[in-house]
């Protein structure tokens, strides 16, 4: 299941307390990673295919026409994520490597993946 209500959009240093608290809300019940895509539902796709990790659903958390923002959200989230509950944290990179040819995308995602504790050990 994608998740698309409540997108956030805005400045990243304007909208990121929110985006954190609301992370860190995911992580209640639940394993997080957080991923950034050009293409959600197709991202999300391409995660229910894998056979690595059994994600419940995606909630599609930020948007923005910023490649910049968009980088330094998904860092900010996995830091926060790896500092306040490592324990539900999947992501293993520090995130913000952005995606290939930004220039050719106008509009950017950032996203978590949220799975049971169970099906992740």
């Amino acid at each position: 299941m994608i998740i698309l209500d409540e997108i956030v959009t805005g400045p990243a240093r304007l909208v990121l307390p929110q985006l954190q608290v609301r992370t860190l809300e995911l992580t209640r019940y639940s394993v997080v990673k957080i991923g950034q895509s050009v293409h959600p539902l197709r991202r999300w796709r391409k995660h229910r295919r894998s056979q690595r990790h059994k994600w419940n659903r995606m909630v599609v958390l930020y948007s923005t026409s910023s490649h910049k923002s968009v980088c330094a959200v998904e860092r900010a989230l996995i830091s926060t994520l790896k500092e306040m509950k490592p324990s539900a944290c999947r992501n293993i990179a520090p995130g913000g490597e952005g995606v290939n040819n930004p220039s050719s995308y106008n509009r950017f995602y950032i996203y978590a993946l949220v799975g049971s504790k169970r099906s992740q050990v």
